[in-house]
């Protein structure tokens, strides 16, 4: 009998060993990397920007509390960077939580940059040796960090920005797990409801704009401009300036870094420049602006099916200086999650789920007085 049991082990120890190297996952964390990988797969293959594109080089994510909650991955297409999107866990359905289409793969910073930012940024001084492997954390649309403990500090290190910043600062902005599953319903939608306007897309940091307003808080103004050249190129606003004179007039009136220490264009200002800027050009338009709810995904799909594309603000990291405005250029439905098409003043169009990521959300209205 004992010389059954020890040759039953054997056995079974021989089937564990010959899985590992065959690359079989047999962990739960990978088994949800593979689910999760399933469905951002599945996603890719319903978007008209991503088909024929595969998911590379996964990252998992945590959030502040340090559970993984998200999968990140590149996205290639015949081996030519195409952008990333985000996969929630089992606790978000594996569904996708947003998709960037852009030039630029996310990439987890050097040893040496990480010093320089935390060095310029912070001004602290470190030794290369300090810095250890850092877990990477996800918090809504745009919000991926690197953190990182050095000398007893625990700093941040913004993915997309490229900078460094003390964590205590950082918010959460992605619904919770429970309130997402709520919301979501159980009904299956179609894919086939869906509107996306033509609004051009905008570099915050075109070099076409004067140095002096081209400082990564200029995302208000570039919303904005690319809802005017919607305007002028398609609805006949004529009269409207090309970029960037458009950008630049609106960081004028928008009141752009001159409120609270320069921290970009705050909320009431937003529309009210818009509003002033279509009057000095014989247009009469009006706005309006309010914190989020879920139900607002019914105005916004009212407001782009009258073809007004409208402004949204996501709350990404500290209050206010972290902020950043979008333009809102679309809808459209996919499985259990309504999502809206934005153009992302970093120059790059992006589809977000309105289920996870309204939360700590401000919606601008833009809209022509007939």
């Amino acid at each position: 009998m004992k010389f059954k049991s020890k040759f039953i082990i054997v056995i079974l120890l021989v089937i564990i060993v010959q899985f590992m190297s065959l690359g079989v996952p047999i962990s739960k964390g990978e088994d949800e990397m593979s689910l999760a990988m399933k469905s951002g797969q599945s996603f890719l293959d319903e978007c008209p920007d991503f088909q024929g594109a595969t998911l590379i080089e996964p990252k998992i994510f945590q959030n502040l509390s340090g559970e993984n909650i998200a999968y990140m991955y590149n996205v290639v297409k015949k081996g030519q960077p195409l952008g990333f999107i985000v996969v929630g866990n089992s606790a978000y359905e594996y569904n996708v939580l947003e998709a960037t289409v852009s030039p630029l793969l996310l990439s987890i910073p050097s040893i040496s940059e990480v010093k320089a930012q935390i060095v310029r940024d912070l001004q602290i001084s470190i030794e290369e040796k300090d810095v250890e492997n850092p877990r990477l954390v996800y918090l809504g649309y745009g919000s991926y960090y690197a953190i990182y403990t050095i000398k007893g500090n625990s700093i941040a290190f913004d993915l997309r920005n490229r900078h460094a910043l003390p964590i205590s600062v950082l918010k959460n902005h992605i619904v919770a797990p429970e309130q997402y599953k709520h919301q979501k319903g159980d009904v299956q939608l179609s894919v086939t409801e869906k509107i996306s306007l033509p609004v051009p897309v905008r570099n915050m940091n075109d070099p076409l704009i004067p140095d002096d307003m081209q400082n990564n808080n200029n995302c208000g103004p570039t919303s904005a401009a690319m809802i005017a050249e919607y305007y002028k190129i398609y609805r006949g606003y004529s009269r409207f300036d090309n970029w960037p004179n458009d950008h630049n007039r609106l960081y004028v009136l928008m009141k752009c870094n001159n409120w609270w220490g320069g921290a970009g264009v705050a909320p009431w200002n937003a529309g009210p420049g818009f509003v002033n800027y279509a009057s000095e050009k014989g247009y009469s338009f009006g706005s309006s602006w309010n914190g989020a709810s879920y139900d607002d995904f019914n105005n916004i799909k009212i407001s782009i099916q009258l073809n007004q594309p409208l402004m949204v603000l996501f709350w990404g990291g500290a209050p206010y200086r972290s902020w950043h405005y979008c333009a809102v250029r679309g809808y459209f439905i996919y499985n259990t999650s309504k999502w809206i098409y934005i153009n992302d003043p970093w120059g790059y169009p992006a589809y977000v789920d309105w289920d996870a990521n309204w939360d700590y959300v401000t919606l601008h209205w833009l809209f022509p007085d007939y």
